[in-house]
C-alpha cells in the first residue's frame, strides 16, 4: 500500500508539471500547437468558443465577432468513455447544436487525476464531413488512440491523427518514414495516390499509385505500394516496401 501510495505521488506530479500539447483543426485551418492547463469537466461542457480561461479557448474563436459569438447555436454536450491506456481514461466530448444528431465539434479529453482533464485534440467538422468516434487500437502490443476525419469534400479525404499516450502527454505519431519508404520503390512514371490506408492488425500501410500524367488520371490506379511498419513508444518505425504493380 505505501508503495501503490508513493507511485500514485509521483504520477500525479509528473501529470501535473507535463506541458500536455493540444491538436486541433477549424474551418480556417489549424492553429499552432498549444498547452493549455487541465481543467474540471464542467469547464469543457460549454462551448468552447464561451470559455473563460484565455490559455484554453481556441484560437480561430477569435476571430468571431461578438455578434456572431451570440448568435451560435447553444451547445449541448455527450460525453463517451473511448478507453484506456496505462493509467489515464480517454473521453470524447461532442458538441451538439440545433442539429443534435451529428456534432459541430468534438474534444477530446484525458483523465489525469481525480476531476482534472486535459484537452488533447480539438476539431470542428466540415459542412458535410463526419467526425468519427475516437478508438483505442493496437499496434502490436502498444496501445494508440485514433482520431479521424472525413471532410466529405469531391476527394473523399480522411483525416487521421494517432497518438501514443505518454504521462507526459500525447505523443501525435509521425508516420513521415513510413512514406518515405514508399517514396523510395516508386517507379518514375507513377505518383502516390494521397489516401493511405493503415491496417494496424498486420501492421502495414497500402497506399495506390497512379500514373504522373494528367491525361491518365480517368485510368484511376495502376498499381500500389505495401509498406511494413511498427510503433515504439513515440517513433513509427518503417519496414522494406514493395511495389505491386497492376
Amino acid at each position: 500500500m505505501a508503495l501503490r501510495a508513493v507511485l500514485c505521488v509521483i504520477l500525479t506530479a509528473a501529470t501535473a508539471s507535463a506541458q500536455w500539447k493540444r491538436y486541433g483543426t477549424s474551418l480556417m485551418g489549424g492553429w499552432a500547437t498549444d498547452s493549455p492547463p487541465a481543467h474540471d469537466l464542467s469547464y469543457f461542457r460549454s462551448d468552447p468558443c464561451s470559455r473563460t480561461d484565455t490559455k484554453a479557448r481556441v484560437s480561430w474563436c477569435c476571430q468571431f465577432g461578438s455578434l456572431e459569438r451570440k448568435e451560435r447555436p447553444e451547445a449541448h454536450t455527450n460525453l463517451r468513455i473511448v478507453g484506456k491506456i496505462g493509467v489515464f481514461t480517454i473521453y470524447d466530448l461532442e458538441y451538439l447544436g440545433d442539429d443534435e444528431s451529428a456534432p459541430f465539434m468534438r474534444s477530446v479529453l484525458v483523465q489525469t487525476a481525480p476531476g482534472q482533464f486535459h484537452e488533447i485534440h480539438l476539431q470542428e467538422v466540415m459542412s458535410l464531413g463526419t467526425l468519427y468516434p475516437s478508438e483505442m487500437v493496437s499496434a502490436g502490443r502498444q496501445a494508440i488512440l485514433a482520431v479521424r476525419s472525413y471532410d466529405g469534400n469531391m476527394f473523399h479525404i480522411l483525416d487521421e491523427n494517432y497518438f501514443s499516450i505518454l504521462p507526459s502527454g500525447p505523443v501525435l505519431l509521425d508516420f513521415a518514414p513510413v512514406l518515405e519508404a514508399a517514396e523510395r520503390v516508386l517507379p518514375a512514371d507513377k505518383k502516390i495516390f494521397p489516401r493511405p490506408q493503415y491496417d494496424f492488425g498486420s501492421l502495414v500501410m497500402r497506399v495506390e499509385t497512379e500514373r504522373r500524367d494528367a491525361s491518365a488520371q480517368a485510368e484511376g490506379c495502376s498499381g500500389h505500394i505495401i509498406v511494413p511498419f511498427r510503433v515504439e513508444q513515440q517513433r513509427v518505425i518503417s519496414g522494406t516496401a514493395t511495389y505491386f504493380p497492376q
